[in-house]
């Protein structure tokens, strides 16, 4: 059974993993203008590139195959750069999906006022 203080700590952890970005970008809307569509397209992104593909990737790689687990930890080298390989894989890849859907938007006139966007159309361009 999990402990009191292990699930406060849990339960601390999401809410300020949670609540810290949704207050700064409550407090600073007006300033950097990122429309609220941008911001849940960002959490979607991640949601599902990091939370469910790279879990679903590291379930399969790490618990499902005892023959692989067996070997990355007889070479903790390839077990690292195994991580950093996956968390660099799903996390750019999702942010470049995520910022060719808000460049997009914004080539078609839908997105007012998004400094990432423009930044994005303009980089496209080049």
């Amino acid at each position: 059974m999990v402990g009191g203080g292990a699930l406060a700590g849990l339960c601390t952890a999401i809410a300020v993993s949670t609540g810290a970005p949704a207050a700064i970008w409550f407090i600073a809307r007006r300033r950097v203008s990122i429309p609220p569509i941008d911001v849940a397209l960002g959490a979607a992104t991640f949601l599902l590139m990091v939370v469910i593909l790279e879990a679903a990737l590291h379930n399969y790689v790490l618990r499902a195959n005892p023959e692989r687990t067996a070997w990355f930890a007889a070479h903790p080298a390839f077990y690292v750069f195994y991580g950093l390989a996956a968390a660099a894989l799903f996390e750019e890849v999702g942010r470049v999906i995520a910022l060719a859907f808000i460049a997009r938007r914004a080539r078609s006139g839908r997105v007012r006022g998004s400094r990432t966007a423009s930044v994005m159309v303009e980089w496209r361009a080049c």
